[in-house]
């Protein structure tokens, strides 16, 4: 019977000082005291900002995973 290996790859990360950094500049994302906190359309943008600069696909991933 032969043994197999698998190699488990970790999944990509972001880098976190940049992306807690696009996000601590950006308090509509935040700050429930900001005028846009509410504001989905202006919050989706500023999600879809933070996804370009740290690499990531889509807003909605860069979300979950500060949400994590």
């Amino acid at each position: 019977m032969s043994r197999t290996s698998f190699i488990v790859k970790e999944p990509p990360r972001l880098h976190y000082n940049k992306f807690f950094a696009a996000i601590h500049g950006r308090p509509a994302l935040w700050d429930s005291r900001d005028k846009d906190f509410d504001n989905t359309e202006v919050t989706h943008h500023l999600w879809n900002e933070v996804a370009k600069i740290c690499g990531k696909y889509k807003g909605a991933h860069a979300q979950i995973e500060f949400l994590r």
